[in-house]
């Protein structure tokens, strides 16, 4: 009997020492706490809601948005001395930073009886998940060129921008 309880005894030490090892195992693992961590920030805009003042279905006249929605490339018909044609724009900032407009890049037509006028974007901050205010580029037959344009003038700005250092 006497071995029997010193048997008992033996066990229920190993199993209070084996319990008290899993809960200091459980206990030191929650915690402890290791790892690095990273925060990225990501500086994106997306030229938006483009349109052509007065383009109707099939007049030849397009608008688009391509290099990863930085450049806004379009085609507008000029069908007399005169006549101006508005391309609508906004800037939608994607990036999870603000974002500070620096510039429009853009390949204006060389054709001299073709004036092309666009807003001056440097120092604009678009503020992140907002979008801008509307600008707007006008394309202008000029009337005092003495020349006609040659049929439809296609035309790209490309926006340049950086972090907002201010936020």
């Amino acid at each position: 009997m006497k071995e029997k309880k010193k048997l008992y005894i033996t066990i229920a030490i190993l199993v209070i020492l084996l319990i008290s090892a899993l809960v200091y195992a459980a206990v030191t693992g929650i915690l402890t706490f290791s790892g690095i961590a990273v925060i990225s920030k990501n500086v994106d805009l997306n030229i938006v809601d483009e349109s052509i003042v007065g383009k109707t279905s099939g007049d030849g006249q397009s608008v688009s948005v391509t290099n990863s929605g930085h450049t806004l490339t379009f085609t507008v018909n000029l069908e007399n001395p005169g006549v101006t044609k508005t391309i609508n724009f906004k800037i939608q900032n994607i990036g999870s930073v603000d974002a500070k407009l620096a510039s429009l890049s853009t390949t204006a037509p060389s054709d001299a009886a073709v004036d092309v006028t666009w807003p001056s974007l440097n120092g604009v901050v678009v503020t992140t998940g907002e979008t801008s205010s509307e600008y707007s580029i006008d394309v202008t037959w000029l009337t005092e060129a003495g020349s006609e344009p040659a049929g439809s003038v296609t035309f790209s700005a490309t926006i340049n921008y950086a972090e907002d250092a201010a936020t």
